[in-house]
């Protein structure tokens, strides 16, 4: 039986560090150097803010206005990033196998590879 983390914080942790070895060597130590306590308490918040909104009906309409302001700024890749960072996210919080979190991980990397690290 396998055994992950109960509390989205470590869950993004392991995520973001899979997700780094799936990445150009330069790229993920970029990611990974980005991961501090404060910066996963912060994308737990966002995360699980973001999740209640969806619940509500609210958070739709969120995801559109961030999808328009994305094309405008990087195009139609924005699309595709857009739903591999949801993929991420709700994989990461719904997780509750290794396999999960490494399907979270390879959407994260997707995301950053489609988007690019220094945008």
């Amino acid at each position: 039986m396998e055994v992950i983390p109960g509390d989205i914080q470590s869950r993004l942790q392991l995520v973001i560090s899979k997700a780094a070895v799936l990445l150009p060597s330069d790229v993920g130590q970029q990611l990974l150097a980005m991961v501090t306590p404060s910066a996963l308490a912060t994308m737990a918040g966002v995360i699980m803010v973001w999740a209640g909104a969806h619940f509500f009906g609210i958070g739709e309409i969120a995801d559109l206005v961030l999808l328009i302001v994305g094309w405008v700024a990087v195009g139609g890749v924005a699309l595709e990033a857009a739903k591999k960072l949801f993929d991420f996210a709700t994989k990461t919080n719904a997780a509750r196998s290794e396999g999960d979190l490494d399907v979270a991980a390879k959407d994260l990397a997707d995301a950053i590879t489609l988007i690019g690290v220094n945008r």
